[in-house]
């Protein structure tokens, strides 16, 4: 990976188990690459999941966003990029588009990564809505697709494979921090480096 002249100041965020995990592989691929300004963060939502399983529940979008700010102080996120990676299936995927509208509404600029399960799990359809929710609120959408990353690494133990498929998310994260995400062009340019890596993992969403 090259260095660029200009690195923009990134908040690499991940929301639950499968986002931490994905972070955690994420950073020790980009730890030598000194001139990177990411400030790595990850979420539980522990809490948070208790309190919706309640009756009590809050039925509307603007009701959660303010529990969320109960809990995070999204200010200190303002005028960063902020890159959410969160597992698209439960509780953890149907929040993620809350977050990153209250991101927005704090002054950070947000591209989901959202990853999609196995077809084993059985929440394909929930994860889909899940996704498109969050297509809608951030800036660009990629996709991790895990069953893709088992068909090309069935051979490999799960742990070797997903560190080869986060070590392709690392990639794009690179690149996303060498470009100047304000640019009107940025869309473009990101899906079109995610063509090239011509990988079935990883793809352009919206």
């Amino acid at each position: 990976m090259k260095h660029s002249k200009k690195q923009e100041k990134i908040s690499l965020i991940g929301i639950g188990k499968v986002g931490i995990s994905v972070v955690s592989d994420v950073r020790r691929n980009l730890q030598h690459n000194a001139n990177l300004q990411i400030q790595f963060c990850c979420w539980h939502f522990k809490g948070m999941e208790l309190s919706m399983e309640k009756e009590n529940v809050p039925t509307n979008a603007e009701d959660i966003v303010v529990n969320v700010n109960d809990i995070i102080d999204f200010s200190r996120f303002k005028g960063r990029l902020s890159i959410v990676i969160v597992g698209l299936e439960g509780k953890t995927g149907a929040m993620a588009n809350v977050l990153a509208e209250a991101l927005q509404k704090n002054g950070s600029t947000v591209i989901g990564i959202g990853i999609l399960p196995y077809d084993v799990e059985g929440a394909t359809e929930k994860a889909k809505h899940a996704l498109k929710l969050l297509g809608e609120k951030a800036t660009a959408t990629i996709v991790l697709h895990n069953q893709q990353i088992k068909e090309q690494y069935g051979k490999m133990p799960l742990s070797s494979a997903l560190q080869e498929a986060h070590k392709v998310i690392a990639e794009v994260i690179f690149h996303i921090s060498s470009n100047n995400y304000r640019s009107f062009i940025f869309r473009y340019r990101l899906k079109r480096f995610i063509d090239k890596l011509n990988s079935p993992m990883v793809t352009f969403y919206k």
